[in-house]
């Protein structure tokens, strides 16, 4: 008698690793899974087609991919830290290490060609052919200005993290982007109706890596929604909490700081800074570069100085991020602000990226189903920082 081929299952082991899901197969949505110590499968997440998803886990716990629709084994790893990618052209990909998923151009004939357009400090900047060099350019420069004096640490974050910036140009709409179009339909959660009509612009964090933004707010045209503040400002420097910062003391820092604030009586809590820690940050992150003009949103703080006075704690987190050199956004940008009319709403709808603590804000993308059996510590940890699909605008 033939004895059959043991099954897989998970081992007890010590030695945590990252495993990177990474789908470029066109037309394919992946189910990710973990076989735990019975050998069951248990579904972590979905894996979209041009999406990735990083895993904590064991190098003892297996882990397969199947196809949503009609089951099929689509890949299959248990070992060390990895990137497992699914092949445009039906291949499947592993290498050892974590890496950037390869950037993949996308056509549409209504846009022209989704691509590398720009780059700073290894962060590339992506848009249509139908957005214009200038915007790429002022992208580029609007981030390069506010890394300037920030901890070279940060920028290496950002990067291994797979930061990317993406415009959406003036006649399109939220869901043009290749990253955000499983989002068409769904509804934003911030009472603005879908992620069309209520966002021109999403901030990067370990779920989805992209933040974007309008083309007509770095231009400053006059059709622009936003025309009071600079949308890539707030919507990097959630980028720059949830991936330069993840993990590292500073983050909780500014938990720490919104919770004090919170707790000060300085701002007016109906504001939308104080929503969560992650809007008290990226609204920080505008009065410290001068790039607001509004004050409803922030309790009247829309400068350095203002925020020096009102909130010490946060204008000292700010230093220790971004430094505090010279460079405000109004002294390079393309037009002066307009006059700002106060508004009793929040003109941020586009605000709909998850918060690092998920309080207060709407999901950027559905939070994917995790299982309640954890597979050890480090899947346990990563259930709250890491089980979210993650796209790269390929």
């Amino acid at each position: 008698m033939t004895k059959g081929r043991a099954k897989k299952r998970s081992r007890n082991s010590e030695a945590p690793c990252i495993l990177r899901f990474c789908n470029n197969r066109e037309g394919v949505t992946a189910r990710v899974l973990w076989v735990d110590f019975s050998g069951k499968e248990k579904e972590y997440a979905r894996l979209d087609e041009l999406c990735y998803y990083n895993q904590d886990t064991y190098v003892n716990h297996p882990w397969r991919l199947r196809d949503a629709a009609s089951g099929d084994l689509l890949a299959e790893y248990v070992g060390p830290t990895a990137t497992i990618t699914l092949q445009h052209d039906g291949s499947t990909h592993i290498e050892p290490g974590l890496h950037r998923p390869p950037l993949v151009e996308v056509s549409d004939p209504r846009w022209g060609t989704y691509r590398q357009r720009g780059e700073a400090l290894g962060i590339p900047i992506l848009a249509f052919d139908c957005v214009c060099q200038e915007a790429v350019e002022t992208a580029a420069h609007i981030v390069l200005s506010m890394l300037a004096d920030a901890d070279g640490s940060i920028v290496e974050s950002m990067v291994e993290a797979g930061a990317e910036v993406a415009i959406i140009g003036c006649n399109q709409v939220t869901t043009d982007l290749p990253m955000y179009r499983h989002l068409r339909g769904v509804d934003c959660e911030n009472g603005g109706g879908d992620y069309d009509k209520a966002t021109r612009g999403l901030g990067g964090n370990p779920g989805n890596p992209v933040t974007s933004c309008g083309e007509e707010n770095l231009l400053m045209l006059p059709e622009d929604r936003y025309r009071y503040e600079n949308i890539l400002i707030h919507e990097f420097g959630h980028a720059v909490m949830d991936l330069g910062l993840h993990d590292k003391p500073l983050q909780e820092s500014i938990v720490d700081a919104y919770q004090a604030a919170h707790a000060s009586g300085r701002y007016d809590l109906s504001c939308y800074m104080m929503e969560n820690e992650s809007e008290y940050w990226a609204e920080g992150t505008q009065a410290w570069f001068d790039a607001t003009v509004r004050e409803d949103v922030t309790s009247g703080v829309n400068t350095r100085h203002k925020l020096q006075e009102r909130d010490p704690k946060l204008a000292e987190l700010m230093t220790l991020v971004y430094g505090d050199g010279d460079w405000r956004y109004p002294q390079t940008a393309p037009h002066k602000f307009a006059p700002c009319e106060e508004s009793s709403e929040r003109q941020h709808g586009q605000q709909a990226e998850s918060s690092r603590s998920g309080a207060g804000a709407a999901m950027q993308r559905p939070m994917v189903q995790v299982v309640a059996a954890q597979h050890g510590k480090a899947a346990a940890a990563a259930v709250a920082a890491a089980s979210w699909l993650q796209c790269h605008g390929a």
